[in-house]
C-alpha cells in the first residue's frame, strides 16, 4: 500500500514539474511579444485615437454584457 501511494506521489511531483516548465515558457513567450510590440510602436507612426476609440468600444461592449447579460 505504501509503495503504490510513494510511486503516486512521485507521479504528481513529475505534472508539477512539467506545468512549472510550461508556464515558465509562457511567460518568457509573453515578456518576447510584448517587448516586441513596445519597440514597434515606438518606432511606427500609431494613431493613438484610433487605438483608444477601439478599446473604449470593447470595454463598453464587456461593460454592457456584464450589466445585462446580453451578448
Amino acid at each position: 500500500m505504501m509503495a503504490r501511494l510513494r510511486r503516486w506521489h512521485q507521479g504528481l511531483e513529475g505534472r508539477a514539474m512539467i506545468r512549472f516548465v510550461i508556464m515558465g515558457l509562457l511567460f518568457v513567450a509573453a515578456w518576447f511579444l510584448v517587448t516586441r510590440a513596445i519597440q514597434f510602436a515606438r518606432t511606427r507612426q500609431i494613431d493613438w485615437t484610433g487605438v483608444a476609440f477601439m478599446v473604449g468600444f470593447v470595454v463598453v461592449a464587456l461593460y454592457l454584457r456584464h450589466k445585462t447579460g446580453i451578448g
